[in-house]
């Protein structure tokens, strides 16, 4: 089984979200959350503290089953 990692950008103010963008896949979901995590990070702190706090962003993950590829 393996794991297939999607973000999700998202406004609270606008109340709008970003299609999921689809980026790795994983041998693990442990991988998978694990880089969700990390990659959750590394775009908070891309877009910057100022539209983060100005249009209250958050980034959501999800690790989606696959089929062996």
């Amino acid at each position: 089984m393996k794991f297939l990692l999607l973000i999700v950008i998202c406004s609270s103010i606008t109340k709008v979200c970003t299609p999921p963008k689809e980026t790795n896949i994983y041998p693990s979901w442990f991988e998978c959350s694990s880089n969700g995590y990390k990659e959750a990070y590394r775009l908070n702190q891309k877009i910057g503290n100022y539209m983060v706090n100005n249009k209250k962003v958050y980034i959501n993950f999800q690790c989606k089953v696959v089929d062996n590829i």
